[in-house]
């Protein structure tokens, strides 16, 4: 049966998780569950194009789960892992946003494009932002927004006219001659999350970018394989990250079939029947 159709339940508990949203729930719970845990956790699973490390410098982390940036803003990242360089919290070493998917990233970003007659991928706009790729860049279109409007007191952010131009032709909502720019109110509980990335940027977007990373997780594919093919793969199908290269050194990838199969192994979880 299809992993999207699964529903695990805890061996020792009574919870039960539902596809790979599901998992990623898991995931999380594994990761705070044991605060000496989540290291291992992260560096067994999680594999970045480059091979780098980025968790030397860091002593704790939090795990926020789905959040919702809007609709009409900024869509809803499947996770966030934020990790800090010391115990009080005050320093972030990085940034990971999560986007969980079945397929790989290869297959998820296929299905959003075609060729023309002149033999060249266009986009098929009808659900690219549910791709692994479009989710991406709208996280990034996020944080620039946030970036660009720092200073407002209301806690209000607007994609600016230079990132619409970049994104236009990905983004139906962008798509007829009138439009509404992305925007996302930060208030209630996303107060406290704009202050901390805001805290972490420090007027120096390319200098906090640096610290952030964009993680796909999959199911179908390995994924260390997915990396591969994520290298090799054609610059058409990469994320497009306005003024910002090295685009395949912010993007890693979670391997939720070897951490699934790995919890079944070890009699963490069960499918049920």
């Amino acid at each position: 049966m299809p992993y999207d159709k699964l529903l695990f339940r805890e061996t020792n508990g009574n919870m039960y998780y539902y596809s790979e949203r599901g998992i990623m729930d898991y995931f999380y719970k594994r990761l705070t569950e044991n605060n000496e845990n989540w290291r291992e956790l992260l560096e067994e699973y999680i594999h970045f194009s480059n091979d780098e490390t980025i968790l030397s410098a860091t002593e704790s982390i939090d795990v926020i789960g789905e959040i919702d940036f809007g609709k009409n803003g900024f869509g809803s990242p499947d996770g966030i892992i934020i990790g800090y360089k010391d115990e009080k919290k005050e320093k972030i070493s990085f940034l990971m946003f999560i986007e969980a998917k079945i397929t790989s990233y290869g297959q998820s970003v296929r299905n959003h494009y075609s060729r023309n007659d002149e033999n060249i991928y266009v986009i098929v706009k009808d659900g690219y932002n549910s791709t692994i790729k479009g989710q991406i860049e709208l996280r990034y279109r996020f944080l620039r927004s946030l970036f660009y409007h720092r200073n407002r007191n209301d806690g209000t952010i607007a994609e600016p006219q230079r990132m619409i131009h970049l994104y236009r032709c990905y983004d139906i909502k962008y798509a007829e001659e009138e439009y509404t720019p992305r925007r996302l109110n930060m208030d209630g509980g996303l107060k406290h999350i704009r202050r901390l990335l805001l805290s972490a940027m420090d007027r120096n977007f390319k200098n906090f970018f640096k610290k952030t990373f964009f993680i796909c997780a999959t199911i179908e594919n390995n994924g260390i394989n997915d990396r591969k093919s994520f290298v090799n793969s054609y610059n058409d199908v990469l994320p497009k990250f306005k003024d910002m290269n090295n685009v395949t050194d912010r993007i890693g990838f979670l391997d939720l079939k070897k951490f699934i199969t790995d919890a079944q192994q070890n009699n963490a979880i069960t499918v049920v029947p």
